[in-house]
This record gives structure tokens, sequence and C-alpha cells, in this order.
């Protein structure tokens, strides 16, 4: 709330809405699978993968998510 309430106060009132919408499950897992994903590909397009490692922590994924981002995890760290 802190993050939010400092954009908001400084008037980046989307961006402030943009951190709050991230706050329930749903939407941190689609929102992590998908900046999961931009890295990934951003790496393969434009540097070596191989020196991409990702530390990840699933329990706050929802399944579909876990899934998606398995299917190309060769530079993630599962914790």
């Amino acid at each position: 709330m802190l993050t939010r309430d400092a954009l908001q106060n400084d008037g980046y009132t989307s961006e402030a809405a943009a951190v709050e919408s991230v706050r329930t499950k749903r939407n941190w897992s689609r929102y992590a699978t998908q900046f999961i994903n931009n890295v990934q590909q951003s790496m393969q397009r434009l540097y070596d993968i191989s020196f991409l490692r990702l530390p990840l922590y699933p329990s706050r994924l929802l399944a579909e998510g876990v899934v998606e981002i398995k299917q190309d995890d060769a530079d993630l760290g599962w914790l």
C-alpha cells in the first residue's frame, strides 16, 4: 500500500491503479507469468538466454501460470 499511496499522492494515478491491481492472487499470477515470458523472449532475441537465471517461487502462482511457465523453464530456478 505504501507504493500505491506514494504514486497516488504524486499524481501517478494510472500507475497507482496498476500496483493495486496486482494485489489479488489471480492478477499477481498473471502479471508474474507475463513478466517472465517477456524477459525470456527478450533474452532470446537480444542476448544469450543461457546467461539468464531467474529464481522463482511458484507458491504465489496459480496452477495455469505454473503450467505456462514450465513450457519453457530452462533458465528458471524453481525454489
